[in-house]
């Protein structure tokens, strides 16, 4: 989870959360939000981060990406678990035991 708020915040949600497995990173110089395009440029949440889910497959690439419309609208998180049953249930590509194996 990628995040601009403050650690002190941060800490606190994730405890009031439980989310004790995931990997909180803070975005305090919005590299990230400017890299995706997630930066929100106006309002009241200006300089924060768009709420977004991006799924990345195994090679690195993006398999799944969504942006809501408003931050207190929710992602499609049936979606999103779907794109990373896909991702796990895939052969991973490259170098694999087999090709090892023939060559």
């Amino acid at each position: 989870m990628v995040t601009t708020d403050d650690l002190e915040f941060v800490k606190d949600y994730a405890q009031k959360e439980n989310m004790d497995s995931v990997e909180l990173v803070i975005d305090a110089n919005r590299q990230f939000a400017k890299k995706f395009g997630l930066l929100i440029s106006e309002g009241k949440l200006k300089d924060r981060l768009a709420r977004a889910v991006f799924v990345i497959d195994r090679e690195g690439e993006i398999a799944y990406k969504e942006l809501v419309p408003e931050i207190v609208d929710e992602v499609n998180y049936d979606a999103c678990v779907e794109a990373i049953n896909t991702i796990v249930s895939q052969k991973q590509k490259g170098h694999t035991h087999e090709n090892w194996m023939s060559v």
